[in-house]
């Protein structure tokens, strides 16, 4: 019976050690997933304005996404989600100015 509490109370143990917080909150805040965003801005059809906004993750898998300028009016009609699976919605954004605009892929 003694072994068995031995063994129990060990167990218990580790257990509870793995429950705490390792680590400062600034670690922590350096491991999330905002810290390992990307944000990218296009110009797909060359006019000077961003009609492309990608957002990728560092070692993160299925959690990127884009907003796309369908129609090149200056906002949003489209998010695509590249998890599993492509998964499209239609939203009304407007576009961002005075960002930095990546050559196109």
């Amino acid at each position: 019976m003694k072994s068995l509490t031995i063994c129990f109370l060990t167990a218990a143990t580790a257990v509870l050690a793995n429950c705490a917080k390792h680590g400062s909150s600034e670690s922590r805040k350096q491991d999330s997933l905002e810290s390992r965003e990307r944000i990218s801005y296009y110009d797909r059809n060359g006019d000077g304005k961003v009609d492309q906004e990608k957002h990728q993750y560092r070692d993160v898998a299925d959690a990127d996404w884009e907003l796309r300028d369908e129609d090149y009016d200056g906002s949003y009609e489209k998010r695509i989600l590249y998890g599993f699976a492509v998964t499209e919605s239609a939203v009304d954004l407007r576009v961002p100015a005075g960002v930095k605009i990546e050559p196109t892929p």
